[in-house]
């Protein structure tokens, strides 16, 4: 069974929020993020809240949507990798974590692949730039 966990985007100060902010879904979509010992309240409006996709990369680090992936899958072929770089989204429509490159095009990803995580899209947007 997958952990469900989150981070947000703080947007207003420019921020990753992880583990020491409390963050609470509502029924209708909204958010709320405060700080676990300070009460600081962030806004919501200008933050975006991104869900653990269910796997850790090569080195160990938690996956999230919006992060930066180089991804290599060998396709069941040990001599003939595919190598790429994308953006982890979650498509609704496949019911699926997909990588979407900078041509907007979105594929599968083979759950045997290796990934490494490299940033994410907020903290690091010119890791997609010249893909």
């Amino acid at each position: 069974m997958r952990k469900i966990k989150f981070r947000a985007w703080d947007g207003e100060n420019m921020r990753m929020l992880h583990t020491r902010w409390k963050m609470t879904i509502w029924e209708d979509g909204s958010f709320s993020c405060r700080h676990a010992v300070t009460e600081e309240l962030i806004n919501e409006e200008t933050s975006v809240l991104m869900e653990y996709v269910g796997r850790k990369d090569q080195h160990g680090l938690d996956m999230y949507e919006k992060d930066i992936v180089s991804y290599t899958s060998f396709n069941g072929i040990a001599d003939k990798a595919y190598r790429s770089l994308g953006v982890l989204e979650y498509e609704g429509e496949m019911l699926t974590w997909v990588l979407a490159n900078m041509d907007g095009k979105k594929y599968h990803v083979d759950p045997y692949g290796i990934f490494e995580v490299i940033g994410n899209v907020f903290e690091n947007p010119e890791l997609m730039k010249g893909e």
